[in-house]
């Protein structure tokens, strides 16, 4: 199972996402970020998205959209802040948190 498909089922209880915001039934935002996420382990591989999640997590600071895209652009080569634009900022965050939890 990939890493990101994964987070399509109910984490661990024990995870961090367990934050009653993790899944918001009455928005899409988990669902286009997670979207986002999948795309890049298809396109590019579980080690490609290992990789990412790593450099984003070992940057000092809050984790932000702005070091997901830097990230992105390094080991992808590709842009993904329009992607990201299009979704809630907290959630691709919160999924690239957990991303690292589960590489641990």
């Amino acid at each position: 199972q990939g890493l990101c498909e994964a987070l399509s089922s109910p984490p661990d209880p024990t995870s961090p996402a367990q934050d009653p915001d993790w899944y918001d039934t009455g928005s899409h935002s988990y669902g286009l970020s997670l979207s986002i996420f999948l795309d890049l382990e298809i396109r590019f591989g579980f080690s490609a998205v290992s990789e990412w999640v790593k450099r984003v997590a070992e940057t000092p600071g809050v984790i932000t959209n702005a070091r997901l895209c830097v990230a992105a652009k390094e080991v992808f080569g590709e842009e993904i802040a329009p992607r990201l634009a299009a979704v809630e900022k907290a959630w691709a965050e919160k999924i690239l948190e957990e991303c690292v939890n589960r590489l641990k």
